[in-house]
C-alpha cells in the first residue's frame, strides 16, 4: 500500500477551516494532505514528529 497515491477529497468546512489557521499550522496540515494524497505516512507530521501518547524518542 505504501507509494500508491490516493484521491483526497477535502470538503468546504474543512478548507474553510484550514484557511482560519496561522500559518505554522496551515503548512503542516496542508502537507499532510498532500502526504496522504501521495501514500506517504502523515503522522509524524501532524503530531509534530511524536506518536500520540508516546514521549519523543
Amino acid at each position: 500500500m505504501a507509494g500508491e497515491e490516493w484521491d483526497v477529497y477535502v470538503v468546504t468546512e474543512v478548507r474553510e477551516w484550514i484557511e482560519q489557521l496561522d500559518d505554522a499550522t496551515h503548512t503542516r496540515v496542508v502537507q499532510a494532505i498532500d502526504a496522504l494524497a501521495e501514500g506517504r505516512a502523515v503522522e509524524k507530521l501532524v503530531r509534530g514528529g511524536h506518536s500520540a501518547g508516546r514521549a519523543p524518542v
